[in-house]
């Protein structure tokens, strides 16, 4: 599979592009702000509007910028209700113009120990085989440059949810000055698909982080420094509300479990002492007119994968 590295977020990098757009060509910008978007019938992201060199005095807004490699690289930016900071609500990535992938980023919970998210990845234009959608459970710095987009609290627990589609158990250990994490994401079969692990100093991620596959050959150390059980028998939690930890943490560090429903439409987040679960509350993310329209390709993928045995949360 051929992957994309997303171009880092920043200033800076906001800067290059508004000098690279005023140097481009003769005929406009290449790289801009435009308030709105439109996907064709083919899959083309095509911008709307005026195009500009400074972000629009709007609360919602795309940044397009093409690559020399022929990539259109796309983020929907937004101001969410209850907050002044403008968050990325989606990312967007276009091979010669027309959609190849989309990654939504969706903050459960943040604290000492990072920021847990839910990372939702969408393939498109590409064979299934070779390319592969996901949702899976990461941890990341608790303050990124762009800030997340935040799922709206459902106040009550829904009568009717869909099903559930995956499930991952975070794990935090306290090793000196910092904290060493283990995110087990769990396919709906109960089935371990991916472990993400690493440390986290000051509620930030440090460099060599990674997600490890069970093929990989270390696969199973990481996983048992990690305190993950090989499988989540997930009714059984469901039933008990409880969960036998494996391995000790020194200090009182939390444990969460997340249940993921709908391939992402709803989210479920448990907090868990001593492997008994606390508290639960459940969290709807934002849909943007985009994902609307994209969303039930991409949730058909993942249900190919899901029943031809294929991983969605590798």
């Amino acid at each position: 599979m051929r992957h994309v590295h997303r171009l880092p977020q920043s200033p800076a990098l906001f800067i290059a592009l508004s000098l690279f757009a005023a140097l481009g060509s003769a005929c406009g910008p290449t790289n801009y702000y435009v308030q709105e978007m439109k996907i064709d019938a083919e899959q083309h992201l095509i911008p709307v509007g005026s195009k500009s060199l400074s972000h629009p005095a709007a609360d919602s807004y795309y940044m397009f910028f093409h690559t020399a490699t022929k990539l259109t690289i796309v983020d929907h930016f937004a101001k969410q209700a209850g907050s002044a900071d403008v968050r990325e609500l989606l990312y967007l990535e276009a091979d010669q113009d027309r959609l190849e992938r989309t990654v939504r980023t969706d903050e459960i919970v943040t604290g000492p120990f990072g920021a847990v998210v839910a990372e939702k990845t969408c393939f498109y234009n590409r064979p299934i085989e070779n390319y592969l959608s996901s949702v899976k459970v990461l941890i990341q710095s608790a303050n990124p440059e762009i800030g997340r987009e935040i799922p709206d609290p459902v106040s009550e627990a829904p009568t009717h949810v869909p099903p559930l589609t995956s499930a991952a158990i975070v794990r935090l250990f306290n090793a000196d000055s910092e904290l060493v994490f283990g995110s087990g994401n769990y396919d709906a079969d109960g089935t371990l698909g991916s472990i993400n692990h690493g440390h986290i100093v000051n509620a930030d991620l440090k460099p060599g982080s990674s997600t490890v596959l069970p093929r990989a050959p270390d696969f199973l150390e990481i996983r048992q420094a990690s305190g993950l059980p090989p499988r989540f028998e997930i009714e059984d939690y469901l039933h008990s509300k409880r969960m036998p930890l494996l391995g000790s943490s020194s200090s009182k560090e939390p444990t969460f479990v997340i249940l993921v429903y709908g391939f992402g439409k709803l989210i479920r987040l448990d907090s868990l002492d001593n492997g008994v679960v606390i508290s639960s509350r459940y969290l709807k993310p934002v849909a943007t007119e985009e994902e609307k329209i994209l969303g039930p390709e991409c949730d058909e993928h993942l249900q190919r994968q899901q029943s031809t045995g294929r991983s969605t949360v590798w």
